[in-house]
């Protein structure tokens, strides 16, 4: 019979080779074999979580943590389940124990970085991802993932240098090239954003997100029609996004196919009858186009939308399109 380092070796073997059920069978057999082997109980928790088994994962990660409380890498697999299930403050201790007991483990300080990241802790966060980068420099998750906190604190500049390095250490990962491309084009380079978002969307062509930056970017830099063709790949992806249907609206209504674009305000609205910004878009539209009482009508329903309040910019379209008559 064999016995149960004999049992993790060949768990292991069949891990590697991706046979995870027969792993799990196999670690099942070295618990028995030695109940209180805290190895045998973690590798059967990675098998839990690999076939998806949060659960009974998580309940192995505890025997574990049981057997032996400073072991990092229980800690750290635990804190990740923990953080899916939205356990936010369980999910911390955990990461901050794995870091206490392995200081040098990068994993487990970049997922203390996104426990603090989705609690809104960004300045938290941004330390934790420091942590990780000093260990894993070239990580270009972790790069962009700090310039996500840093962005939240305010600092436009450190953002710009990560997303830059993320951009340069992933040529060929769309969400670096994307990410470096939306801060420049936040901070009115255009036309270095169009150059990173176009290779975004080469890189991946169904990404939404990336076409629909794309195509307000081209707008940016007046190329309409360039942007009416990256709005309307977007939206074929994500055809019921209320803020992607007034983008490619605007779109239309600039190179002169206003009823579309007032087609495509009011699909918004039948998405969300409460969407204030549609009947703005409706106002301004109608206004350039000389309809001025329906103009004021549309002005009136997204004043009423927002609790009466006053509209600058309705204001002043309005005044603009009664003086010119």
């Amino acid at each position: 019979m064999a016995d149960g380092t004999e049992l993790l070796l060949r768990g292991a073997k069949e891990m590697k080779a991706g046979h995870v059920k027969r792993a799990l069978k196999i670690f099942d057999r070295a618990i028995a074999a030695s109940p209180k082997d805290y190895r045998a109980h973690y590798q059967r928790g990675v098998c839990l979580q690999h076939l998806a088994k949060k659960v009974q994962a998580a309940d192995a990660y505890r025997r574990v943590l049981a057997l032996n409380p400073t072991m990092a890498e229980a800690h750290n697999n635990l804190g990740s389940l923990l953080l899916d299930q939205g356990q936010l403050v369980a999910a911390v201790k955990h990461f901050e124990q794995a870091v206490a007991s392995r200081p040098r483990y990068g994993e487990a300080w970049f997922n203390l970085g996104l426990v603090h990241f989705t609690g809104q802790r960004f300045a938290k966060a941004a330390k934790a991802y420091r942590h990780a980068l000093r260990l894993q420099p070239g990580d270009v998750d972790t790069h962009i993932n700090l310039a996500g906190a840093l962005q939240r604190i305010n600092d436009s500049d450190g953002a710009l240098r990560h997303l830059a390095k993320a951009a340069r250490l992933g040529p060929k990962d769309a969400l670096a090239q994307f990410s470096y491309g939306a801060i420049l084009a936040t901070r009115g380079e255009y036309e270095k954003s169009l150059v990173q978002l176009k290779l975004a969307v080469k890189l991946a062509e169904k990404y939404g997100r990336a076409w629909q930056k794309l195509g307000k970017v081209h707008g940016k830099l007046g190329q309409h029609a360039e942007a009416v063709d990256a709005l309307k790949r977007a939206l074929a992806l994500s055809p019921k996004d209320k803020y992607l249907r007034c983008d490619y609206g605007r779109a239309l209504a600039r190179i002169g196919r206003p009823k579309e674009g007032i087609t495509q305000f009011r699909y918004a609205l039948r998405l969300d009858p409460g969407f204030a910004r549609p009947h703005l878009l409706i106002g301004a539209t109608l206004a350039a186009e000389k309809k001025c009482a329906k103009a004021k009508s549309a002005f009136d329903r997204y004043r009423k939308l927002r609790a009466g309040g006053s509209s600058a910019a309705a204001d002043a379209l309005l005044k603009k399109c009664l003086g010119s008559k």
